[in-house]
């Protein structure tokens, strides 16, 4: 247990990035206060000290939770796999969405400004590429699951070759 902003909490569910976000949300709300570059400097050094400090903590807690959290997951595989791996999928595609997202708005702002009717065409353009890229990945996996299955059912089923031996009479 650790006590961070008046808040008990799990060393394991120390959520660094929102944790940097409140610094940096509580920095941005006493920027106005501060009217000499001698206190923005300090208050510049405060934050590098604040983000250095989270930065050491992390460092310091991830050994101590890769375990745990590897642990967690190979038990959430091995008891629910399919519940796991729709987890991970699902994770994933927020991950490809967020990226493409973001480079398709870099893309769009870069090329063509702010005219929303080509960022539309656009967004529903990478969409496109996205789910089709999404159908092959599926459809490359039943594909390999389909040569797999059929090597297993083959090698279970045929013992030995069927050779037929028969004089043919023309």
């Amino acid at each position: 247990m650790h006590l961070l902003f008046g808040v008990i909490v799990e060393p394991a569910f120390i959520d660094f990035d929102s944790v940097n976000t409140f610094c940096f949300c509580v920095c941005e709300a006493f920027t106005d206060k501060i009217d000499s570059s001698k206190g923005l400097f300090y208050w510049l050094v405060a934050d590098l000290g604040i983000k250095v400090l989270l930065f050491q903590i992390s460092l310091l807690m991830s050994p101590i939770t890769f375990p745990i959290c590897f642990l967690h997951y190979s038990l959430l595989l091995i008891l629910n796999p399919i519940g796991t791996l729709r987890n991970v999928r699902h994770g994933v595609m927020e991950k490809l969405l967020w990226i493409s997202k973001g480079s398709l708005e870099r893309i769009s702002t870069n090329l063509y400004g702010e005219l929303k009717s080509k960022k539309k065409l656009a967004t529903r353009m990478a969409w496109g590429i996205f789910w089709s890229f999404y159908v092959l990945i599926v459809l490359l996996g039943l594909l390999v699951m389909a040569f797999i299955a059929g090597s297993v059912i083959m090698q279970k089923v045929v013992e030995e070759p069927v050779m037929v031996k028969k004089n043919f009479k023309f």
